[in-house]
């Protein structure tokens, strides 16, 4: 925890990307300064993101219910994940990420994504030398939005996307998308004319997991978003509107993505509803 000599005090800055970086990218996001915790469960979302760290290092406690403990320092590459993942800011907070459109990440970063699906791996690594570029440029900034503007830079020396297959899976996400509890997948490759093994390459290869998996993760992920803001949740509503088998169906789905029930989640929520305060 912040020392008692430390008043919390965090600054939070976002901001879009311009096009044509904006298909594939959602925001640029940084934060700075010393929180109330040091400790928090980011819950699946559908997005890998890329990180690059000023400050102390960080520290992934877990993935999932597995233990972990590894530090990061200057950069690091988070993957999808369909597990709660546990991280650990060890004193002053000083990150800016860039966080990938779902299918999108591959435009930017070599090799398979699903190499990185419930990974956090140090970003040269994966990246080599073109992550401590990233870092170099992003330093010599002395403003945020000059800092957005050396990373969009970046983004667009290392831009390669797949067109074809990248064009299928974003119909299949969109698709996938329309209704909070996702479409059939039968369905789904008859309308894109792809056999079912065919499009669970294609999304294995540029999103990570196979479709259902991911109308799963999306489906989970509008449940928070739906409950966010409420203070009285009937969860046995929820369950419904989000067109879970049954109640019992629900509260699995939800244990497994974010590793408590959803009676726990009110208490636990971060702000923004898309972590969870300690771990």
């Amino acid at each position: 925890m912040p020392s008692c000599d430390m008043e919390p005090t965090v600054v939070f800055f976002t901001a879009p990307v311009r096009p044509p970086l904006a298909t594939f990218v959602e925001r640029i996001w940084a934060v700075n300064g010393i929180g109330e915790y040091n400790r928090e469960v980011i819950l699946p979302n559908g997005a890998i993101e890329l990180m690059v760290n000023f400050g102390p290092p960080q520290r992934v406690v877990a993935l999932g219910d597995r233990a972990d403990g590894t530090l990061y320092t200057q950069g690091w590459v988070a993957g999808l994940q369909n597990q709660p993942l546990t991280v650990e800011a060890l004193a002053v907070t000083d990150v800016l990420g860039i966080r990938f459109r779902p299918g999108a990440a591959h435009a930017f970063l070599p090799g398979t994504i699903e190499a990185l699906t419930n990974q956090v791996i140090h970003g040269d690594l994966i990246l080599g030398p073109a992550i401590a570029s990233l870092r170099a440029r992003l330093a010599e900034a002395p403003t945020r939005a000059l800092q957005v503007r050396a990373a969009e830079t970046w983004l667009f020396e290392q831009f390669a996307p797949q067109e074809h297959a990248y064009r299928i899976v974003q119909r299949a996400l969109c698709a996938l998308q329309q209704t909070p509890f996702g479409a059939p997948i039968g369905t789904l490759c008859d309308d894109l004319g792809l056999s079912h093994k065919h499009l669970i390459t294609l999304f294995r290869r540029l999103v990570g997991v196979p479709p259902k998996t991911m109308a799963r993760i999306l489906r989970f992920h509008a449940v928070l978003n739906q409950v966010r803001q409420r203070q009285r949740i009937n969860w046995s509503r929820v369950a419904h509107d989000f067109h879970y088998c049954d109640q019992a169906h629900f509260i699995h789905e939800f244990q497994r993505f974010s590793g408590i029930t959803p009676g726990q989640y009110p208490a636990r929520r971060s702000p923004d509803g898309g972590t969870l305060i300690g771990g």
